[in-house]
């Protein structure tokens, strides 16, 4: 027992002594480290929803025609750019040539004074380019008379000096001479004039000397065509230079405002009554080849605005009307090749009015031409427009029609005389007896560039010319015939037809007319509708996730998904939008009107509160259950619900067929059948079970492949408000998430029907009460995925909830290997204590076997 006990002995002590630690420094083994196990987190994320189920209505009973094309003219001119007809350009540049002119008159010979008297005083006006620069020699103005006998010569000192300018570079000097006549109140006698004309282009300077015959314009008020007075000059054209615009003229503009300023015609009005003045006058200068003199040209298109067009006698009228008036030059200074414009035509003839063309190279005639609207202007202007025109030549042939300019810039030309002839502004060409001057100076005031936005702004107005009332001059024509016209009309011409090619204008001013008409003459007597009504009913609900934050390769993981709607907080919006118009057109009566009624009501529902009330009222589930209507009606097991996802009604309706006949039928002739019908039968019921539920579906989807879901289609109903999900982890990503998608609220209706057989006590010896079913009718389900709105969302529901993905794999940590594989990382500065303490345990064991053989 001794021995025994110190064998013990020692073993407990190569125990302890395996505790005790013992240093070693020579032969350490290789490590190699394993992965380090996470531990898993799980973490809520709540997401808020709106469910959204609405439906529209309409109703209708608008004026409408299949014929009525709509028409929009804002759309349609905004998908033109640039209002320029194929093959011209516009002239934006035009030369100016300055000038100092320097005369000087050195001798007068006096032929005839025209003076009875005696020897006569004579003096002299100057005008430099016509009346652009105006000089008078005379007592009054610095200047002198020079008196002198018939047929005497005299030296004179006349020296002027002035600035010129001109579009063309032709200069004009005007020399008129005048004898002053002593007589009070006798006018001075008029000598003649004379005119110098020089084209200095090219020229840096030109002096010019010589006698100038004052004979090239005749006595005023004589016949006498004789020389009267010469003179000797001098004159001296210095520093020619070219610019391009003069300092007097507007320069916010293109130069196209010089040329239209110059040819710019001068304008009366001729009519019986008050009339509108011209609002403004638009411009611009084309250049483009004319196939009728088979050569480039320049066009001066004008355009005449008048706010408003009034008839004298019947005071109508209507807003906007446009007047157009084209000029034909070949070359800037030279006189018009063609005019044309618009009259009124015969007394015989409606719409529209006739085009005359003034051409001196044509034959006089007239006629009627069918053009073809630009394809783009097509769906506002109609296809085609049918032209009467008038080629004449009474401008050419007839002086008195002609102006000559007096703008000092072209001084070989003359413009016509335009008239505007009545209320409707029509033109026509001369100065008729008893017309008057319109008052258009200064011209800057008036006179603007026809640019894209003034043509784009005119077409915007045949919108409301669309909608217009129509005004009906009765008898306007005294032989036959209405004069119609929308009382808003608008800009009707064809702005890209080329203007250089016949018939030069396409006024499509009758389509618009008879469109208009057309609409108004089907706008019958009466009360119009147009009304659309929506109604919403939106629902919030939240959803919430359980997920873990991090998850490893390999691994399966449960996730939960709930979801809860809210009975408290449900919205019903109703959504209205109502035209309403009345019409009434009788005799001289034209009325028509209508208003506009647009907006949303929001009404909260809580269903909680509603519930109470119900309930604190007496009208809870049970008390709806009985016999109605002396028992051809029982309701029983009603039962309902303010939980949304879920049953929210169900019941059971019977309907007595057989009591209802013998109620119907006792007295009839009859009743002895139902009599013997209820020896076997107490009574026949038609039964229905209709139930309304909620539920809401959606999908699961996973960002990639890196997560597989034992599932991805949900739905949450009755007791189904939790969903359970496995997550299998398979990796190939470092992170990867679920989201929600396609999410929709729907409620179900449905009535499940039967037929109840109930037998008489005498037939329930043989056989039992039965119920046969019939099936289902109707199945209605009502989803916010078939209306207006589906689900919305406050913070977004299909937002990835995000979970980052450990692979134990790709872990490049090492230490040392512990019981199962698992353990913390060692302390490297440790490991040859370790060692020694293994190794000293190791020889204490041995040892210890060698002394228990011995004994043995």
């Amino acid at each position: 027992m001794k021995t025994e006990t110190k064998i013990a002995s020692l073993v407990i002590f190569s125990i302890l002594l395996t505790s005790i630690p013992t240093i070693g420094t020579s032969g350490l083994p290789s490590i190699s480290r394993v992965s380090q196990s996470t531990s898993q987190s799980f973490s809520q994320v709540t997401r808020d929803v709106e469910f959204t189920l609405g439906k529209s209505f309409e109703f209708e009973n608008t004026v409408t025609h299949p014929d009525f094309t709509e028409r929009s003219a804002s759309n349609i001119v905004d998908q033109i750019d640039e209002f320029l007809p194929e093959g011209l350009e516009k002239v934006t540049d035009v030369d100016v040539y300055y000038t100092q002119v320097s005369i000087s008159i050195t001798q007068l010979h006096v032929i005839e004074d025209q003076e009875f008297l005696g020897p006569g005083s004579i003096y002299f006006n100057f005008l430099l380019n016509r009346d652009h620069a105006y000089h008078e020699y005379t007592d009054d103005n610095d200047g002198s008379f020079y008196v002198t006998d018939d047929g005497t010569y005299l030296d004179v000192d006349i020296l002027l000096t002035d600035y010129l300018h001109s579009m063309d570079a032709w200069f004009t000097v005007e020399i008129h001479g005048w004898e002053a006549d002593p007589v009070i109140g006798w006018p001075d006698d008029y000598l003649g004039g004379g005119l110098l004309s020089y084209n200095l282009v090219g020229y840096t300077s030109r002096s010019i000397s010589g006698w100038l015959p004052l004979n090239y314009y005749p006595p005023i008020g004589g016949l006498n065509p004789n020389l009267q007075i010469e003179v000797y000059l001098e004159l001296e054209f210095t520093n020619i230079q070219k610019l391009s615009y003069p300092d007097n003229f507007p320069v916010q503009t293109d130069g196209s405002w010089l040329i239209s300023a110059v040819y710019f015609p001068k304008v009366y009005y001729f009519e019986l009554g008050n009339t509108p003045l011209i609002k403004e006058v638009y411009q611009q200068v084309y250049y483009g080849y004319d196939p009728s003199i088979g050569a480039n040209a320049y066009l001066i298109y004008y355009m005449f605005y008048w706010g408003y067009e009034w008839e004298f006698l019947l005071t109508l009228g209507h807003n906007y009307d446009y007047e157009p008036l084209l000029m034909y030059v070949q070359e800037i200074g030279q006189e018009p090749y063609r005019i044309v414009y618009r009259n009124k035509g015969s007394l015989t003839e409606a719409l529209p009015s006739k085009l005359v063309i003034q051409d001196d190279s044509v034959v006089p005639h007239s006629g009627s031409f069918v053009a073809e609207v630009s394809t783009p202007l097509m769906p506002l202007l109609g296809n085609q427009s049918t032209m009467d025109y008038e080629y004449t030549d009474i401008y050419f042939n007839t002086p008195a029609y002609h102006y000559e300019t007096d703008h000092g810039l072209t001084p070989f030309m003359t413009v016509p005389y335009m008239t505007i002839n009545d209320a409707f502004h029509q033109m026509e060409v001369g100065k008729p007896l008893l017309s008057f001057e319109a008052d258009l100076t200064p011209l800057q005031n008036y006179l603007f560039p026809m640019t894209n936005e003034v043509i784009r702004e005119g077409y915007g107005r045949l919108d409301e010319a669309f909608n217009s009332d129509i005004n009906v001059y009765e008898f306007q024509n005294f032989w036959g015939g209405d004069y119609n016209v929308p009382y808003n009309m608008s800009l009707t011409l064809d702005m890209l037809h080329n203007p250089f090619e016949f018939p030069y204008i396409v006024d499509c001013w009758e389509d618009i007319v008879h469109y208009t008409q057309g609409k108004q003459e089907y706008c019958e007597n009466g009360l119009y509708y147009d009304i659309n009504l929506g109604l919403s009913l939106s629902v919030p609900a939240t959803i919430t996730f359980d997920i873990p934050t991090q998850v490893t390769t390999g691994e399966t993981y449960n996730v939960g998904i709930d979801m809860a709607l809210d009975a408290e907080d449900i919205t019903i919006s109703f959504i209205y939008d109502i035209y309403l118009g009345y019409v009434l057109n009788w005799w001289f009566i034209g009325f028509e009107e209508s208003v506009n009624y647009s907006g949303q009501f929001d009404f909260h529902v809580n269903l909680e509160t509603i519930s109470d009330l119900i309930s604190f009222i007496g009208l809870s589930g049970e008390s709806l259950t009985g016999d109605y209507y002396g028992g051809w009606l029982t309701v029983s097991d009603f039962s309902t619900s303010t939980d949304l996802l879920g049953t929210m009604l169900d019941c059971t309706v019977e309907l007595h067929l057989l009591t209802i006949l013998s109620d119907l039928l006792t007295g009839s002739g009859v009743d002895i059948l139902i009599e013997l019908l209820q020896l076997f039968l107490s009574d026949v019921n038609l039964i229905a079970n209709p139930t309304l539920s909620g539920y809401v579906t959606a999908d699961l989807l996973t960002e990639n492949s890196a997560i597989s879901l034992d599932t991805s289609a949900l739905t949450f109903g009755e007791g189904a408000t939790h969903k359970t999900v496995q997550m299998t982890v398979l990796g190939g990503a470092s992170q990867s998430g679920l989201r929600l998608s396609n999410m929709h609220y729907n409620i179900e209706f449905s009535t499940d029907w039967s037929v109840g057989l109930d037998f008489s006590d005498v037939m329930n010896n043989f056989v039992y009460d039965a119920v046969f079913p019939i099936g289902t009718f109707p199945s209605i389900t009502v989803s916010s995925q078939d209306h207006e709105v589906a689900a919305q969302t406050t913070t977004g529901y299909d937002q990835q909830v995000s979970m980052s993905i450990f692979d134990p794999s790709t872990d490049t940590t090492t230490g040392t290997t512990s019981t199962g594989g698992q353990g913390p990382p060692p302390d490297l500065g440790s490991i040859p204590l370790l060692i020694g303490v293994s190794a000293g345990a190791v020889i204490v064991v041995v040892v210890v076997v060698i002394l228990l053989r011995k004994r043995s």
